[in-house]
């Protein structure tokens, strides 16, 4: 048997089937479309019930499908069994009148045995069919060969449902060995159908060939005229039989969910705690598909199921130890898990975070309570039952799922019951019921006007006055009388009374006839659909078939129209700015304001409230004319309406309208045109429930006169802030309270200095208590600050001190902090240094000052990187280092000895230098180095001497170390591509990678930090333009820590300058742990990556001292261009022709960087003109965004202006909001496919008032109609545009640092200024 991961015995399965004429049926979303019947799709034959009920027609009647699937009836089994799931994958093969019996058992058996296949072994596979099916028998044992000893007749194989098609069933059945037959029954545990765990069914094929009706004879069953196959195997228990997992949770599947699980968890995944982590799995899984499907959490229907999955898991995490939220960090895990087959995942990961911790946080809130209640209820408990009343107090309270509290208590023994549960649900219902207003109990209860049915039409849509006669009238008791007097209800043939529904508030108005005046005091709609007008006789008498002329109050029910018709154009721009998953939950409309709920999972920030109401107002000054039609339901649907509510609809619905903005299902009064809103104003927003907001605002003169007031309000800010208007009021305010916080800290400051000044002359009266000092002083108003600073003053004049210089992070330091300063130390920096540097010092004291026992006791304690340089001060002369990850290396010559973080640093000093390994520590004398592991034990390191030119690290005549290797790039792209061009062909002998090992190579992984994983993005689109095989492009540092799954037959390209990138190294090393090929990407020789790759290809920038890459970024475009060009010349996926062309076009490039270079000037003045520039984006599609990428890191790493690069097709995500006027947009543009696209967003950014640069080859100078500076660089091969357009950046992020006075080559940036100084 092939031993194969989950991920491929999918795509194997599918493939089969493909082999077999079968169309593959895209798996169909978890949520049923058009389906009433089913609340999830629970099978895979679910998703096709539309092909076999005949409603559409196929496009091949063979069909093969991976259906995902949720089924919660027994979730209270998953975790304890070893197959149940609430989420799972059915693989399934269907024939809709094509094949039958004959053919699908031979594609199972095929499937499963064949070696082309799954390759299982025959002798281990076991069958069983129907009694009476002779076919199937014989299909089993003459075509396929199965000895009859292996397969067993039973009356259980016969599937139906009720009346309709069904028939026999086959299942196939896997015998998993002895280790599962703990009591040796051996094969009596399939014949005799004993539930065990050593013959799992591993597929089901169902043969429907009989019209079933369960009221006749089986052997009167009628065969249909058309027999279908519907087959069915669960994907996540065959892959456990294939990986001999104990369980379907023991596999690929979801050991990586527990893993994850297992490093939040106090517990380990075993014993006791297993069900735990297996519950957890299953469900987040479960959640994290259905909410990508569109399903969100809610009181009801699959919300409800969804909330109790969560819920359920949630629990299980306690007994984990996982008190704080955990779930939603699981679902980057559950989408990188199956991104090959469901790549859907990971566009939802964010959102789905997000939801998921908003309800995790909300039923934190309340499980506790809820649990202590529980427990001391199921502890008194009489006769082993909990009440309803108790159950429903948890799920109505406490948010407890019935289900939920059934399991609880089921654990101790105790039963609940859901009749009583039921019964106290009702109770609320009727509670709820009566507490409605009298108009609603009259109009759903009184029995004289539920049997009057005569018809009354509303005609005011288009009428706000009519005449109508009297049908029915009702006294203030609801009894129908003949006339009325005072006060009553009245039903007329034709009105122009809105009735209160959908939202919106019934009409007042009157009416009136010869001595009759009648107010209309509200307008409700009875059973039967008629306006039922409560009303108040002013004058008269009214009499049942009197003619009565009405008038609908214009003013209010115009305010209401426009009140109404701003809910539509909301829930438009909701949707446009928070996402696809707002839904209206309730709206009221009268004439003063609007209120609008919706579902959300956070509060509305006030910025994109502020969005919407722009957006609400822009679609009402646009005028969008709004329609209103009648349609059938059917169309209505079919034309994108959307209907709310889940409201309940007739044969015929009423579709509004507004432009291209808004079309829904509405019965509602509404403008005629979006204009006639006027204006729309957002009042408030706020909670009103988990998971509901509620929105309310006014328009038309309401908004105004909520502006007006807001401006008065404005005015008298102004006048006592004694300015003349308030013009820029916002900012002065603000001023004036920042100059008073800053005046407070001034005063605290002078305080403490004061303090300060006092501690140091009480410092000299501590008192020396053997190893303690003790100073003991009371004093009055002193805080802590200065009670720290007596400490230091204290702790400064003793004589053992450490020094140590450290790059690098520390990521447990929060903890190495907390334990010392129980031990009594004090911090005055939030810096991972200082605990380090005290850390040693503990353990100094600890070893009676032995420097290597305590720096060893100490490092192996800390978690992170360091590179350290350490001084004690009773050891003068003697320097001590220790390395882990970060780079550290040793130099030495004949005057001393040296530490550096990298090469260039000391080439001034020495060419001799040692390469200090991981966990290793340096003894620093100036005649001599000693060097040991972290046991203290002596160790022998090899000397390298450095061959680079030592003038190669001083700035030859230029300002700064940029411009000179800026400089340098054309010489040092030409020795790089030199090194592996021969003879107009790529020799990678000296790398060490063969075409055979290229042949074997199916993805690639580029694996990258800062400028090296820009190389790696613009790599990407030659790689999979050239060799046509996939490419992952990561940043070192997430992809260290996220537990990648791994191709087994991928490449890993790591690439590093230095070759000791401390996230780039450890990405290296978890490659080689999966027995990943890497390939190294590096400039020095010797370096640790350069050490420990499969194989090396070494850049010749030279030594490279600049902080801001430039020579070694453009060598390491040309390592990654000269690989894409083997591997596709290798895979055959360029011809020879291309192949030649591709590296003459190369062979160009430094010539093209040079001429790029002396026209730096005009890019000077250019940048001489940004120096004031707040802000600078960067935008390109394809190749031209990895340009953007490295473009916008130089502009911030030298230059310090806020930068950002982005996809420009990204830009109406949001990011064209941010540009104002004046803002510098760079476009780049170099690669022709894509040259009117970006054009198109530069457009839309010179609108916004954008100062446009653009970037392009020459010939494009229809550019300068829309940038307002363009530079051009040569033509090349659009593959190695990167390699040029990236030096006019360069160039520009050098001189706006320059012209901002700043000193390029002394960076903030610590981590990389070490290496310069």
């Amino acid at each position: 048997m092939k031993q194969l991961t989950g991920n491929q015995i999918r795509q194997m399965f599918l493939d089969y089937f493909k082999s077999k004429g079968h169309m593959i049926e895209p798996g169909a979303s978890l949520i049923p479309h058009n389906d009433p019947t089913l609340l999830w799709i629970n099978a895979g034959v679910a998703a096709l019930k539309k092909y076999f009920d005949g409603s559409e027609k196929p496009a091949s009647n063979r069909i093969a499908n991976a259906q995902k699937s949720i089924r919660t009836n027994d979730i209270e089994n998953v975790g304890r069994t070893a197959r149940h799931h609430t989420f799972f994958e059915m693989l399934g093969n269907f024939s809709i009148g094509d094949y039958f019996k004959d053919e699908a058992i031979q594609f199972a058996w095929e499937f499963l045995t064949s070696e082309e296949w799954m390759g299982i072994d025959k002798d281990r596979l076991y069958v069983s069919v129907y009694t009476d099916d002779a076919r199937a028998y014989e299909v089993w044992t003459t075509i396929c060969g199965v000895d009859p000893s292996h397969i067993l007749k039973t009356d259980d194989n016969f599937w139906e449902i009720g009346k309709g098609p069904g028939g026999p069933d086959s299942e196939i059945f896997f015998d998993r060995g002895e280790k599962y037959d703990p009591e040796g029954l051996g094969e009596k545990l399939f014949f005799d159908e004993m539930e065990n765990d050593r013959y799992v069914e591993v597929w089901n094929v169902v043969f429907s060939q009989y019209d079933c009706d369960p009221s006749i004879d089986r052997k009167d069953y009628k065969e249909l005229p058309q027999k279908n196959i519907d087959t069915g195997m669960g994907l996540e228990r065959l892959v456990a039989l294939v990986q001999d997992g104990e369980t379907n949770f023991d596999t690929d599947l979801f050991l990586p969910i527990i893993r994850a699980t297992e490093a939040m968890a106090k517990h380990p995944y075993e014993g006791e705690y297993k069900m735990a982590y297996r519950v957890i799995a299953d469900h987040v899984r479960t959640v994290t598909f259905a909410l990508s499907d569109g399903a969100n959490f809610s009181n009801s229907g699959r919300g409800y199921v969804l909330r109790r999955v969560l819920r359920r898991a949630v629990r299980y995490g306690l007994k984990l130890g996982l008190d704080e939220p955990f779930l939603y960090k699981l679902v980057p895990v559950v989408a990188d898990l199956m991104k090959d087959f469901y790549p859907y995942l990971q566009e939802h990961v964010v959102f789905n975070q997000k939801l998921i911790k908003v309800e995790e946080e909300t039923f934190k809130k309340t499980l506790k309570v809820g649990q202590a209640l529980l427990d001391e209820e199921i502890s008194k408990a009489k006769d082993g039952k909990l009440s309803g009343e108790v159950v429903f107090k948890l799920y109505d309270t406490y948010g407890f799922p019935f289900e939920l509290t059934q399991e609880i208590a089921e654990e101790s023994g105790i039963s609940v019951s859901r009749d009583e549960f039921d019964a106290e649900m009702n109770k609320q219902k009727e509670r709820a019921r009566n507490a409605r207003n009298v108009k609603d109990s009259f109009a759903s209860q009184n029995e004289e006007l539920m049997n009057f049915n005569e018809p009354s039409e509303f005609i005011g849509y288009d009428h706000l006055s009519c005449d109508g006669k009297i049908i029915a009238l009702f006294n203030a008791e609801g009894k129908m009388v003949d006339s009325l007097e005072d006060e009553g209800m009245i039903i007329l043939d034709e009105t122009c009374f809105y009735a209160e529904s959908g939202g919106q508030v019934a009409d007042k108005g009157v009416f009136t006839a010869d001595g009759v005046e009648v107010e209309v005091l509200d307008v409700q709609k009875t059973r039967n659909k008629q306006h039922i007008h409560t009303v108040k006789i002013n004058s008269g008498v009214l009499e049942k078939g009197m003619s009565l002329y009405g008038e609908v109050n214009v003013k209010d029910r115009l305010a209401t129209t426009a009140n109404h018709s701003c809910t539509h154009l909301l829930q438009s721009a909701l949707v446009k700015v928070l996402g696809d998953h707002i839904h209206q939950a309730g709206s009221y409309n009268c004439p003063e304001y609007l209120r609008f709920d919706f579902n959300h999972y956070e509060k509305v920030t006030a910025e994109q409230l502020a969005e919407v109401e722009r957006i609400v107002n822009e679609y009402i000054s646009a005028a969008y004319p709004v329609t209103k039609e009648v349609m059938p339901i059917e169309e209505a649907k079919r034309s994108g309406a959307t209907a709310l509510f889940d409201e309940k609809y007739g044969d015929t619905v009423r579709v509004v309208t507004m432009g291209d903005v808004s079309k829904e299902f509405c019965a509602g009064c509404h403008v005629e045109n979006t204009a006639q809103i006027g204006l729309c104003k957002i009042i408030s927003e706020e909670s009103i429930g988990s998971d509901s907001r509620r929105i309310t605002a006014k328009t038309k003169f309401a908004a105004y006169q909520d502006f007006a007031q807001e401006h008065n309000m404005l005015e008298n800010i102004a006048d006592s802030a004694k300015q003349k208007g308030i013009k820029n009021i916002d900012t002065k305010v603000e001023a004036a309270y920042k100059t008073m916080r800053d005046m407070q800290k001034e005063i605290d400051n002078l305080k403490n200095q004061i303090f300060t000044l006092k501690s140091k002359e009480w410092a000299t009266e501590a008192k020396d208590f053997g190893k303690v000092n003790v100073l003991i002083k009371s004093v009055l108003g002193m805080d802590a600050d200065a009670l720290k600073d007596i400490v230091s003053n204290l702790k400064a004049s003793d004589d053992k001190m450490v020094v140590m210089v450290h790059n690098g992070i520390i990521e447990n330091y929060q903890e190495l902090k907390d334990h010392l300063t129980q031990k009594g130390y004090t911090f005055y920096s939030e810096t991972d240094t200082e605990v380090a540097v005290k850390l040693i010092a503990y353990y100094y004291e600890k070893t009676d000052h032995n420097p290597l026992e305590s720096m060893s006791r100490a490092l192996l304690r800390v978690r992170g990187s360091f590179a350290l340089g350490i001084m004690f001060k009773d050891r003068p002369g003697v320097v001590y280092a220790a390395r882990k990850d970060s780079p550290l290396i040793v130099g030495q010559n004949e005057g001393g000895a040296f530490i550096a973080s990298d090469v260039p640093a000391i080439l001034s000093y020495t060419r001799n230098v040692y390469y200090l390994d991981n966990m290793e520590m340096a003894e620093l004398h100036e005649d001599s180095i000693r060097f040991f592991n972290m046991n203290g034990d002596e160790i022998e390191k090899e000397m390298v001497n450095i061959k680079w030119d030592a003038e190669a690290a001083e700035k030859g005549g230029f300002e700064h170390f940029m411009m000179k290797e800026i400089h340098e790039q054309p010489k040092a792209v030409q020795d790089t591509l030199n090194s592996v061009v021969k003879d107009g062909q790529i020799d990678f002998s000296e790398i060490g990678l063969t075409d055979e090992n290229i042949q074997d190579i199916d993805q690639i992984y580029i694996i990258a930090c800062g400028s090296a994983y820009h190389v790696g993005m613009a790599a990407q689109y030659v790689f999979e333009d050239m060799v046509r095989v996939p490419v992952r492009v990561e940043l070192a540092s997430e992809f260290r820590y996220r537990n990648p799954i791994l191709n087994p037959k991928a490449l890993a390209i790591i690439i590093s300058q230095s070759g000791e990138t401390a996230d780039s190294l450890a990405a290296l090393r978890l490659c080689k742990e999966n027995n990943i090929r890497t390939l190294g990407i590096v400039n020095v020789v010797g370096s640790s990556i350069a050490r420990e790759a499969d194989n090396v290809f070494y850049t010749l920038a030279g030594p490279e001292i600049s902080v801001a890459t430039t020579k070694a970024y453009s060598t390491q475009l040309i390592a990654a261009y000269a690989l894409a060009i083997q591997f596709a010349k290798v895979k055959g996926t360029i011809s020879e022709e291309q192949y030649a062309a591709y590296i003459k076009e190369l062979e160009t490039l430094p010539d093209k960087i040079q001429r790029i270079i002396d026209d730096k000037e005009r890019i000077q003045w250019f940048a001489s003109k940004q120096a004031n520039a707040k802000d600078v984006f960067f935008i390109g599609r394809g190749i031209d965004y990895a340009i953007c990428l490295e473009g916008s890191l130089k502009m911030k790493e030298i230059s310090y202006i806020h930068s950002e690069a982005y996809a420009a097709g990204e830009l109406k995500h949001g990011t064209i909001s941010l540009i104002e006027d004046g803002t510098l947009v760079i476009g780049v543009l170099t690669q022709p496919a894509l040259y009117e696209k970006t054009v198109s967003n530069m457009v839309e950014c010179r609108s916004r008032g954008a100062y446009l640069m653009g970037l392009t080859t020459f010939g494009n100078y229809n550019i300068e109609d829309t940038a307002d500076f363009t530079v051009y660089m040569p033509k090349t091969d659009p593959h190695f545009a990167t390699s040029l357009a990236v030096i006019p950046l360069q160039l520009l992020g050098y001189y706006v640092s320059v012209a901002k006075g700043l000193d390029v080559d002394k960076p903030r940036n610590l981590a990389k200024s070490v290496t310069v100084e």
